[in-house]
């Protein structure tokens, strides 16, 4: 306020001081243009009192004319510079010399183009107005016609009233700026509290609680504004896509610790189902074998063997399956179609098992969130896993495409299918069916079975996506 104010007054007192400068140049010339008058009527009013030769009158209406605060001193001067009359007794008889200021400024020009009356500083603060004595013809039966001047009237003009006046407005002037630096002020510290004070201080608790982890919130701004306002919008939309990335960040998170409880469990079910009982039936073989051996029966331990291999081999591709599960799992930088190839590419190397994938060439068009991608990988691998484990198939047939706004992962083989009637049957083994339907029904989407005894099945999974941008 004070860097504003400051300056403001300077100029204003500047301003004032100017005014005050013309102010005073006028009221000069005024006073000098109703001093030469004064001077013409005096010299008018006394020309009775010069024709009679009653230096008495003559004293007595200078001295009255001095009593007025208009004029200080009357002095009557011939042409001599000798003062032969004057309001105040003690110049009788002062002379002025001609080169001497305030006399030199009329004799310098030509007597028939001197001006009738003359005006001039003596001294600081008096106005002298010269004002010639003309040689009228009543007077010059006396003076003679030799000259046009018989002497002049002097008369001194105290300049107090002015100075007085002057300084007068200088007062008011000063008072009238410091009000208005006073009223500038206020007014822009009030302007500068509404339209910049007041709006940070609510942008300074808004980021405050900004920084303490609470995203949602935004700083009030217009569409249209300062400076400010556009901050605001910077800010609100930097605050919108830092929680969206915050969001989707801890949407991540969860899936991934979702995954891994999902694989856990996916683990333990295969130990259960699968290790579990490959290692309970190669202990049998092994007691088997060890019977087969005490009784000296070669034939029969070599058919336990041969058994046991088998379950070697089987439970060898099991694990090469849940390694391969779990390394693609584990890869949330890579899209599905990416994921699903490469998968399917391993599927075939350990499987021995003809499998064709048919990938839709937009489906990298489609925005698909990170848990759909991975809930949809997962079900490709669970359905993959049945088929080798149960099917009995010689070819799968992978297709992964779009359909009405939906993303349709479809997987069939030519395997021994199964009554799928009897899939809510306790009795009947699910072969990870009712998962893979949770995992489409937490997205939203649509699962369903197609299988008729001995001519294989089909999966099919439905989830509504959108384009990336679009809605």
């Amino acid at each position: 306020m004070l860097g504003v104010g400051i300056p403001v007054l300077v100029v204003l007192l500047l301003f004032s001081l100017i005014h005050i400068a013309r102010e005073i140049r006028l009221v000069q010339g005024q006073t000098r243009a109703m001093a030469a008058q004064l001077g013409q009527v005096l010299s008018g009013s006394l020309e009775h009192e010069m024709a009679a030769h009653d230096s008495a009158m003559l004293q007595q209406a200078l001295s009255d004319i001095t009593k007025s605060e208009v004029i200080d001193l009357v002095e009557l001067v011939n042409l001599d510079g000798e003062v032969i009359q004057a309001s105040d007794p003690q110049y009788l008889g002062k002379v002025y010399q001609v080169d001497a200021p305030g006399c030199i400024e009329c004799h310098s020009v030509d007597a028939a183009n001197r001006p009738e009356t003359r005006l001039f500083m003596e001294d600081e603060g008096i106005l002298r107005i010269a004002v010639p004595v003309q040689n009228s013809p009543e007077c010059q039966q006396c003076h003679g016609s030799e000259t046009p001047h018989l002497g002049a009237f002097l008369i001194d003009a105290p300049l107090a009233l002015l100075e007085e006046h002057v300084r007068e407005d200088v007062r008011i002037d000063f008072l009238y700026s410091i009000g208005i630096v006073i009223l500038l002020l206020a007014y822009i510290y009030w302007q500068i509290y509404r339209m910049v004070v007041r709006r940070v201080e609510v942008m300074r608790t808004s980021l405050q609680g900004y920084a303490q982890g609470d995203f949602h919130i935004r700083l009030p701004a217009s569409p249209e504004g300062d400076s400010l306002n556009a901050l605001a919008l910077t800010f609100n939309q930097m605050a919108a896509e830092l929680q969206q990335h915050t969001e989707k960040e801890a949407r991540r998170m969860e899936l991934q610790r979702q995954t891994i409880v999902d694989e856990r469990e996916r683990i333990a079910r295969e130990l259960h189902d699968g290790f579990a009982q490959l290692l309970s039936y190669a202990n049998t073989r092994l007691a088997a074998i060890r019977l087969f051996l005490q009784k000296k029966q070669p034939d029969r331990v070599l058919e336990n063997l041969d058994k046991m291999d088998e379950v070697l081999q089987q439970m060898f591709v099991d694990v090469r399956e849940a390694i391969v599960g779990l390394r693609m799992t584990g890869d949330f930088s890579s899209s599905l179609a990416e994921m699903l190839k490469n998968y399917v590419e391993q599927f075939r190397r350990f499987s021995d098992l003809a499998v064709k994938l048919n990938l839709d060439p937009d489906i990298d068009l489609y925005d698909l969130p990170p848990e759909t991608e991975i809930q949809m990988l997962r079900v490709s691998q669970e359905a993959l896993s049945n088929i080798r484990k149960h099917a009995r198939a010689k070819t799968v047939t992978v297709d992964l495409l779009r359909e009405d706004g939906c993303l349709v992962l479809r997987i069939s083989d030519d395997g021994i299918g199964f009554d799928v009637d009897r899939i809510c049957d306790d009795s009947w083994p699910h072969f990870g069916l009712c998962t893979m339907q949770e995992r489409v029904a937490s997205l939203g989407g649509e699962f369903t079975v197609e299988s008729t005894p001995g001519e294989g099945t089909c999966v099919t999974a439905r989830i509504p996506i959108k384009k990336k941008g679009g809605c």
